[in-house]
């Protein structure tokens, strides 16, 4: 394992956009699936302390505003509000410990993979004759850094999910590039083969959204 190898890869496909940086990567000795899933377990391990760190932040400054009384009071609330709320509060902080951080690795690798294989076989609708083993990698390779930027600027209030948003638009760019050269697809069709998957899962969850809403307009009416 030679890492400073891989932190290498990494920053040659997201500092350096484009079909050269990806077919040059694809032929390294360890392009293949067991280090794109060795490098998802890191960064699932790394953006999880990050979580915890950032958890801590926000219990320590909740403290100092003096719990939630205290932000009640700035609020003008009366602090009877306190008995209102759900048993559990005032504040429940993730939990980090072995268990959590094996479950997050676990579901990190298996999320990974769904994603890489729909995009696989929406690649293959689309002509693709890429090897699932190398564009794992190549996504890998996108996936790690972006990952780990995101992760760290979501410690900055507010502007953290604005440059979140932007990184991860940028990630679909990079996974076109990726698509391109593994697959060996026009522009046109490696755009569709990335968006497809997105399209769908959108356009499902606006089904779901539309029939939940249907259901409960139905019931409210039946109720009358």
């Amino acid at each position: 394992m030679d890492f400073g190898a891989w932190v290498q890869t990494w920053l040659n496909v997201v500092t350096k956009p484009g079909e050269p940086a990806f077919e040059e990567e694809r032929t390294r000795p360890y392009a293949n699936l067991t280090t794109a899933l060795i490098w998802v377990s890191m960064i699932a391990v790394i953006t999880g302390l990050v979580s915890w760190v950032g958890s801590r932040i926000a219990v320590s400054q909740f403290q100092s505003m003096g719990g939630l009384e205290g932000i009640l009071g700035q609020m003008g609330l009366p602090a009877e509000t306190l008995e209102q709320l759900p048993e559990g509060m005032p504040f429940a902080g993730p939990v980090f410990g072995v268990g959590g951080l094996i479950m997050s690795i676990l579901f990190s690798i298996v999320g990974f993979l769904l994603l890489a294989g729909v995009i696989q076989l929406s690649a293959r609708l689309f002509g693709g004759t890429g090897n699932f083993s190398k564009f794992t990698f190549l996504l890998a390779a996108i996936f790690v850094p972006i990952a780990l930027a995101a992760s760290l600027v979501s410690l900055v209030p507010f502007l953290g999910g604005c440059v979140a948003a932007i990184l991860w638009i940028y990630e679909l760019v990079l996974a076109h590039f990726a698509a391109r050269v593994e697959h060996k697809l026009s522009p046109g069709k490696a755009v569709m083969a990335v968006l497809l998957p997105l399209i769908v899962l959108i356009g499902g969850l606006i089904c779901v959204v539309v029939a939940a809403g249907a259901t409960l307009f139905s019931l409210m009416q039946s109720g009358r």
